[in-house]
């Protein structure tokens, strides 16, 4: 295939790729993969099953990622939430999920060095995307997340992680991937119910959030998590 063509092909590929914002976000462990059912709860979750080989040098990067991310979060949350009544977190969810779709994740995926079919994480708008493909979710995905969001899932993470490769389970095969996937799709969502803090108990967390924010240490951004211009 030539050169054109495989452009023309990733495009294609990029154009139809589901962009999901994670409000809800379930993590598990089976059969040797790191399991994530991803979405809202208003609608089927995306379930993704991923190799606990592989899942070791996603988690591992998902730090520097929220790092990276939340450089640009503050400024981007701000704009998201103009207009939007304080404790109304429906109508927070709803923005903040319209902000992020228009944001041109599609373009920003064009210009990663990277196969279409490949798994990558990247930072844009503040937030973090995480690229994957099949056989490790039904179709080609951006899942984005919330980079303080992924501060607190990271305990469950590494938890969910350690128990896969401690999971003595068959070779990963995609066909095992699917059984997987076929699993976590029969499984009700969401699986539990949260109670939502209080708008006292969110206000109080965002500006503790906001204050370690202003006073961690200068980051400078490594000259590789820079997207190559068009």
């Amino acid at each position: 295939m030539g050169k054109g063509k495989r452009i023309k092909q990733q495009r294609r590929i990029l154009s139809h790729r589901r962009t999901v914002i994670v409000d809800a976000c379930e993590i598990g462990q089976r059969d040797g993969m790191l399991t994530l059912r991803v979405g809202d709860t208003h609608s089927p979750p995306t379930c993704v099953a991923i190799p606990a080989m592989t899942a070791t040098g996603l988690v591992g990067q998902l730090r520097t990622a929220s790092i990276d991310a939340e450089e640009l979060y503050w400024r981007a949350i701000s704009v998201a939430m103009k207009g939007v009544t304080p404790g109304d977190a429906d109508a927070a969810a709803a923005a903040l999920r319209s902000f992020l779709l228009k944001q041109n994740w599609h373009e920003v995926l064009r210009r990663v060095p990277a196969d279409a079919s490949e798994t990558f994480l990247l930072s844009h708008a503040g937030h973090v995307g995480l690229a994957i493909a099949p056989p490790f979710v039904d179709r080609q995905s951006l899942v984005v997340f919330d980079p303080l969001q992924l501060r607190r899932l990271a305990p469950g993470l590494q938890s969910a992680l350690a128990a896969a490769h401690a999971d003595i389970a068959p070779v990963v095969t995609p066909a095992t991937v699917s059984e997987v996937l076929a699993f976590l799709t029969a499984q009700p969502w969401p699986s539990v119910s949260h109670k939502e803090p209080s708008l006292e108990q969110a206000s109080a967390e965002m500006q503790d959030r906001y204050r370690k924010f202003l006073t961690r240490e200068p980051y400078l951004r490594p000259a590789e998590h820079n997207v190559p211009d068009a």
